[in-house]
């Protein structure tokens, strides 16, 4: 028996077996890409915006009072949201880590793994090695204290510009950064339940910006600051979730479609469908020509 796979079959949509343009499996790439370029335009507006009004200095100078004295050092609820904001943020980490060590030995967790793995690597990868290792321990960026305008004894610099500042620099602020963090089930459910996932934005960005002016009152960070730490840790989970959720099912960097073409068993002139293994999309069309 002689059989034939056609290479020139386009793959169809096994739901409603209708062929798939070749433009449209290139389309949920280049949403992924679209949504993250917006988040940048909008940071890199916001950044804008806050260089041509001087908001960064602006903010600090209507805090600082005259006694020298930074009015959110101490005093809650400032000094309540410095010690209590990274809290959430480390026990949903910590919960999500146990549920996927346990969901490895309780079958009943086992679905619980992809979002846990995401949770505590977007912890891992945020928070953590992005803001508080590779940024903040490079950039140099003076704090609003560390100013000599504020009794300090560096002169402010923009946050692109590498400064003069120690190690745990001013940009960008590691207590919002993990503040932010809380919005991350937004991504796990924003294609399951659209109620929880925009509960869990805007708790998340609320929360971020709560702890991020508890830190601006503080003097230890400028707006654009808790601006970049809540972009950054979007981009990243944006990233994760394209590999740790199973809502992006064609590879960015290599696509392979699933396809299930038809065998032609040439001395009978019938079909059979023979699957390949890939799960996404398959072609069922029957082959009428005769192999010679």
């Amino acid at each position: 028996m002689q059989k034939l796979f056609p290479p020139d079959y386009p793959p169809v949509d096994s739901r409603t077996n209708t062929p798939i343009p070749s433009d449209s499996l290139r389309a949920p790439v280049q949403a992924r890409f679209n949504h993250i370029f917006t988040v940048m335009l909008l940071l890199i507006s916001i950044s804008l915006i806050i260089l041509m009004t001087g908001a960064d200095l602006a903010l600090e100078h209507l805090i600082f009072n005259p006694n020298h004295q930074w009015p959110g050092q101490g005093k809650p609820p400032w000094s309540t949201l410095y010690t209590v904001g990274p809290l959430p943020g480390l026990i949903l980490g910590g919960t999500a880590l146990v549920c996927g060590v346990l969901g490895t030995f309780i079958s009943c967790l086992k679905k619980f793994r992809k979002p846990a793995v995401f949770l505590v690597l977007l912890l891992i990868v945020g928070p953590g090695l992005i803001t508080n290792v590779i940024l903040k321990d490079h950039v140099g960026r003076p704090r609003p204290q560390e100013l000599k305008t504020f009794g300090g004894e560096y002169q402010f610099v923009q946050f692109w510009t590498p400064g003069p500042g120690k190690k745990n620099s001013s940009f960008p602020s590691g207590h919002a950064s993990i503040a932010f963090y809380m919005m991350a089930p937004w991504f796990i459910f924003r294609k399951k339940s659209r109620t929880i996932a925009l509960f869990s934005l805007n708790t998340g960005l609320l929360f971020g910006f709560l702890v991020g002016a508890a830190r601006i009152m503080q003097g230890a960070h400028f707006l654009s600051d808790i601006v970049w730490a809540g972009g950054l840790v979007y981009i990243v989970a944006e990233v994760l979730s394209w590999y740790c959720l199973d809502d992006f099912n064609i590879s960015f960097l290599n696509p392979t479609f699933s396809r299930t073409y038809p065998a032609v068993d040439a001395r009978q002139h019938t079909c059979s469908g023979r699957e390949l293994s890939e799960p996404a999309l398959t072609c069922k069309y029957p082959v009428t020509r005769q192999i010679p």
